[in-house]
């Protein structure tokens, strides 16, 4: 499922990158054509004011042109290509753009025109006059680009009226090479594009997967909750029906010769209703539920309180000690960290031989608050030490069944130091017994 979600967010995002880098560099291209041809233009506009004769075809003077104020005739003009815009490799100091002219009288007839190859080319002069008489329909100026033998000529067409002399002037240059420039950018635009696209679908596929392992492991988690819940329910519930069953097997017996069997009930009755209880109190968890109510409290008297409540309800031959420094204070939720001395010491209880020792201690620095619980149990491997805090995991399932443990208290206790940002750690000998220190910061 995962696996599939993954693929559509990579689709998605390499369908949104292949659109941002399409308009992109639609968008650098046709900028810099409008440059392009807007610098062609203004070239040839320029050239075309020069005209001061039908008769006679002007010097080409190259001259700096000024975008933003009107440019007097005398004004010299320079050849805006010199400007070291394109590849200096690819335009020569010395090669100079080749402007040309056709000179038209009224009536559209040629009276004079520079010497090209273009003005000996029939179709040129054809697609020329085509634009000429637009222009004579429809006085204004007249830009077009032409596909000839040749190659690409830019054409510039407008109305003559000097010196008593009217017609039309007609100025055009060969842009192969602006064309040449535009194409390698589009080239190299679309390759850059490619490219990207390649490097983007690749990091967006690394974080897709980054992005779901969270969600992965959360569903992964509620599958495993849900599983381990079902078989910590399946067990007791089993327990009941096979004692209700032996109940109702011979209903002609007495309270007191079936109490083995409804002791049995019981036992199970409550120690399903410690799991939902568990239950309800991890899914508050997972869903950030809990608000914790903290405040300025003793935890001294809190530890002397639990200490002592645990070693009067203690019906193993187990000896509870305390080395509790006195009027230590802290910041955080008062029952919850109650709820942990609870788990650590019961934890303790169940797993420490008749005749063994329980300590806790209670000392504190400028910085941090230390709490410890160690007894002389049964210990922990180093395999089992590295799962103690997971869900239903227990080292020992047989006597932790035995106990009523669920699997559950040492997650939750974690869960609660942590929400106090602390820290909880676990030192073990198999045969030695365990120590649990919690460090709170002050």
């Amino acid at each position: 499922m995962f696996k599939k979600l993954r693929l559509q967010l990579t689709i998605y995002n390499a369908v949104i990158l292949t659109v941002f880098m399409i308009i992109f560099s639609l968008f650098i291209y046709v900028v810099m054509s409008k440059i392009v041809l807007l610098r062609i233009d203004n070239t040839l506009r320029f050239e075309a004011h020069k005209v001061d004769n039908l008769n006679q075809i002007p010097p080409i003077n190259f001259g700096k042109i000024n975008f933003h104020k009107p440019i007097p005739e005398d004004e010299p003009i320079i050849n805006i290509f010199k400007i070291d815009f394109f590849d200096k490799n690819t335009y020569n100091k010395d090669k100079r753009l080749e402007i040309n002219y056709i000179l038209r009288d009224e009536g559209l007839n040629i009276i004079t025109s520079s010497s090209s190859s273009s003005t000996k080319d029939s179709s040129f002069l054809s697609k020329a006059l085509v634009y000429a008489k637009k222009t004579q329909r429809e006085p204004r100026n007249n830009y077009v680009t032409l596909d000839t033998a040749e190659g690409k000529i830019r054409l510039f067409t407008t109305i003559f009226s000097k010196n008593g002399q009217k017609g039309f002037v007609q100025v055009y240059t060969n842009i192969d090479r602006e064309i040449g420039f535009l194409s390698s950018l589009m080239a190299i635009l679309i390759g850059m594009g490619l490219a990207s696209i390649i490097i983007l679908v690749t990091i967006g596929w690394i974080l897709a997967g980054r992005s779901i392992k969270p969600i992965n492991k959360s569903w992964q988690q509620q599958k495993d909750f849900i599983a381990d819940a079902s078989h910590e329910l399946r067990t007791p519930l089993t327990v009941l029906q096979t004692n209700l069953e032996i109940l109702l097997s011979d209903p002609k017996k007495t309270i007191e010769e079936n109490i083995n069997w409804i002791n049995n009930i019981q036992i199970e009755t409550n120690m399903m209703s410690k799991l939902i209880d568990d239950l309800l109190l991890i899914a508050r968890m997972d869903s950030k539920q809990i608000k914790m109510n903290k405040e300025v409290f003793n935890v001294s008297e809190l530890v002397d309180e639990t200490v002592a409540k645990i070693a009067s309800i203690c019906n193993k031959n187990v000896k509870i000690e305390k080395q509790v420094k006195p009027d230590v204070e802290m910041y955080g939720d008062k029952l919850r960290i109650k709820q942990v001395l609870n788990i650590l010491l019961d934890n303790a209880v169940k797993y420490t031989l008749p005749g063994g020792k329980i300590s806790v201690q209670l000392s504190s620095d400028k910085k941090y608050i230390y709490i410890k619980v160690k007894d002389t149990g049964i210990g922990i491997s180093k395999e089992d030490m590295e799962r103690i805090f997971d869900r239903f995991y227990r080292a020992d399932k047989a006597r932790s069944r035995r106990e009523g443990g669920t699997g559950l208290g040492l997650s939750i206790a974690s869960w609660i130091v942590k929400e106090h940002n602390g820290k909880i750690e676990v030192e073990s000998k198999l045969g030695e017994g365990s120590v649990f220190t919690i460090v709170f910061p002050v």
